[in-house]
């Protein structure tokens, strides 16, 4: 059975309302996009580890300055337009990694069997793992790394193939 939302069944905001909302949204989205490309440079100590460590996947960003900024952003959103875990990201050390060391995953879409609240909306990351960061995690995220993949396979697809997220509209 399809998915219906309360408002097409009746329930919930009026259509002004609704609209209000969404354009609350969307604002906020597009605030939150304009420095995503300032704020995914490579920090310099990053850099110089990538340089000795050249098995690190080039998606691997430190997402600090990015991941406060989403967090500030959803502390203005509504309560009921905001990721139900924290800022929507998956932290680093659940697969292994540290804070520097991001791969920038939707907490939803890979650590439950729900589909991402916010779906193309969402500053976090929905295409799958690269082989290339298979092995990074396994490597450098040992065992904590390892059971994240296997866990894996029972969320990332569940309920079905999450949809790109914002971040990736321009690919």
């Amino acid at each position: 059975m399809p998915y219906t939302k309360p408002a097409e069944l009746g329930y919930g905001r009026t259509d002004a309302r609704q609209e209000r909302a969404n354009s609350r949204i969307r604002d906020a989205h597009v605030r939150a996009a304009e420095p995503v490309d300032k704020l995914l440079q490579n920090d310099p100590s990053l850099v110089a580890d990538t340089m000795r460590k050249p098995d690190i996947p080039t998606t691997v960003f430190d997402l600090r300055a990015y991941d406060s900024e989403i967090t500030a952003l959803q502390k203005t959103l509504p309560r009921h337009e905001r990721f139900i875990n924290g800022n929507g990201k998956a932290a680093p050390y659940i697969y292994g990694s540290i804070q520097g060391q991001d791969l920038g995953l939707c907490f939803a879409t890979f650590c439950t069997t729900f589909r991402c609240e916010m779906g193309v909306r969402c500053a976090w990351r929905h295409h799958p793992l690269t082989k290339a960061e298979r092995e990074w995690i396994i490597k450098y995220g040992r065992e904590r790394g390892k059971q994240f993949l296997e866990r894996l396979t029972n969320f990332w697809a569940n309920p079905e193939v999450p949809v790109p997220g914002a971040t990736m509209h321009d690919k």
